[in-house]
């Protein structure tokens, strides 16, 4: 008989085992050295499926705040989500997902950012969301943008090692971020989650001016004779945005790699404007995102939408009314009643393809998409 619970601590091991013998090789560092918070039972609430004491699968979960303006937004993380080779196609990951929502909903988050896109999860309201454009900055590009006068103003050079408090500074000016305390930021850095597995590793730049720190940018490189499984690309970044620009372009050159990648969320507006000549190819945010409690998700970005039209934004309310279905309510307006996949686009998803009468359009304009930090950033599950 099959049980599914959240993990203890010696469980916990068992599912290190596990994730390792399915994500890592030889050459890679293990798991929970590159997801310290995720195997951990302080922090995270995974959980696993056991058939008496045997470990079959696990599915790493984690919770974390999202800073949108003034708005904080509870949400939870899933990823390292594996099931033993030995009992795959007897339905355990989609009975995990199934707890998995459930608690989210019950420990009082609004919101399940998923790693993965497959059918798995579509198919369990988790939506795609989001719009990135992939900016692929090659040797060229690179040198012109440090030919550029604009960064010439900044003195480029690695990160120092005790400056963890003047780059949180710079990472907690963003409007949009997960909420990192110093520590957080700092271990997230050195612990190189996706860098990690994909064979890269993490090298930490800053630009000054007239001797601050006015930006930071976390890029996965190459280093030594690993062989990485994708091209060198930038994790995590904040400051000013020519002072950014320039830190992939000197990051760029400065370890020779013929194209960064970069991808820069769809309010990153001075970001993408610097960058508009470079090449670009455009997607959607890494992953899904599954509603877990729309009413309390309304309240939390509430904030945000009074910033940005206080009439609309105090009035809207948004209710699950069936499985994956909701309406859309404001005074004077008929009802607006919307699949989830609609209504995640609705939400966060600039010029989303959903067909809206004038007056609705008119009165959401200012509300709508909803800004969310990038899921392949030092959160990265």
């Amino acid at each position: 008989m099959t049980n599914i619970r959240i993990l203890n601590e010696e469980e916990m091991q068992a599912a290190i085992l596990l994730a390792n013998r399915i994500f890592r090789d030889a050459e890679q560092v293990p798991m929970q050295s590159g997801f310290p918070y995720l195997y951990s039972t302080t922090y995270g609430h995974s959980f696993g499926t056991f058939e008496g004491d045997r470990l079959l699968g696990f599915n790493g979960l984690l919770p974390a705040v999202l800073r949108v303006g003034p708005a904080a937004i509870n949400v939870f993380s899933l990823g390292s989500v594996c099931i033993d080779p030995e009992a795959r196609g007897r339905g355990y990951a989609s009975s995990m997902l199934d707890n998995v929502k459930d608690h989210v909903k019950n420990a009082g988050a609004s919101l399940l950012l998923v790693t993965g896109t497959r059918s798995l999860y579509t198919r369990a309201a988790c939506h795609l969301f989001g719009a990135v454009t992939r900016v692929l900055l090659d040797q060229s590009c690179a040198h012109s943008i440090l030919a550029s006068k604009e960064s010439q103003q900044y003195h480029l050079r690695a990160m120092k090692p005790y400056e963890w408090l003047q780059l949180h500074k710079v990472a907690r000016s963003r409007d949009v971020h997960y909420e990192q305390s110093v520590w957080d930021f700092a271990g997230l850095t050195k612990a190189e989650a996706y860098a990690s597995c994909v064979k890269l590793k993490h090298q930490v730049l800053v630009a000054e001016r007239n001797g601050k720190v006015t930006a930071f940018a976390v890029v996965a490189v190459p280093k030594g004779t690993l062989q990485s499984r994708r091209p060198p690309f930038a994790i995590e970044w904040a400051g000013d945005a020519s002072a950014v620009a320039s830190l992939f372009a000197f990051a760029t050159i400065n370890s020779d790699i013929a194209t960064l990648e970069v991808p820069v969320n769809w309010h990153e507006h001075e970001l993408l404007e610097v960058l508009h000549r470079v090449p670009s190819t455009s997607e959607q945010n890494l992953g899904t995102v599954y509603i877990a409690n729309i009413e309390q998700f309304v309240e939390e970005i509430r904030p945000y939408w009074m910033q940005h039209d206080a009439s609309v934004g105090a009035q809207l309310t948004i209710h699950l009314v069936t499985d994956d279905e909701y309406e859309l309510s404001l005074p004077q307006l008929p009802t607006l009643r919307l699949r989830g996949q609609q209504l995640t686009s609705l939400l966060f998803t600039p010029a989303a393809q959903i067909k809206l009468t004038e007056e609705w359009a008119a009165a959401l304009h200012k509300l709508l998409p909803i800004p969310l930090p990038s899921t392949s950033g030092l959160n990265y599950i």
